[in-house]
């Protein structure tokens, strides 16, 4: 990476693309998809969602994969009250039914025995250099997406023992 391309001065809608980019990252992600993902799994539970998966919100109707005809059964008797409480949730009218489809999952998320660590605080050298990298970003918002994005990464690669 050259020098220039160390050094971020867009904003924008380069703010958007880098939360699309960093979001898992950031640990606050915004677009509607992984919203609903977690929400489903925060509503249904994690046996459920170990099952299942949202894929389409579309006219008020949430699609969602089921891996096996018990689950589907399963979810067919338990889906008014689980659209009860995506209703409690979501603004009017958002979600109406749900369709379920027996399917092979897409995405199967690797089970986690325990929470990550948490991270460890940036080291005054990071602090610097990502304010120096982020000194050129006019926009509030996408300098401290950015900031936030750049101590992440150094933390990670430091904890990796890679060099910055």
């Amino acid at each position: 990476m050259s020098a220039s391309d160390d050094e971020p001065t867009a904003s924008g809608p380069l703010a958007g693309l880098v939360q699309a980019v960093a979001g898992r990252l950031l640990d606050h992600p915004r677009g509607k998809a992984t919203q609903l993902a977690r929400l489903w799994r925060q509503l249904v539970g994690p046996q459920l969602a170990r099952h299942t998966e949202p894929v389409r919100l579309m006219n008020g109707e949430l699609t969602v994969r089921v891996d096996s005809s018990a689950w589907l059964s399963e979810l067919n008797f338990l889906a008014p009250d689980i659209l009860l409480r995506f209703q409690e949730q979501l603004p009017a009218g958002t979600l109406k039914k749900f369709r379920f489809k027996q399917e092979s999952l897409k995405f199967t998320p690797a089970p986690r025995s325990k929470p990550p660590p948490p991270r460890e605080p940036p080291l005054p050298e990071e602090l610097e250099r990502a304010e120096r990298l982020c000194a050129p970003i006019t926009d509030p918002r996408l300098k401290e997406t950015v900031r936030a994005f750049l101590l992440a990464d150094m933390g990670t690669k430091r904890r990796e023992g890679r060099r910055n």
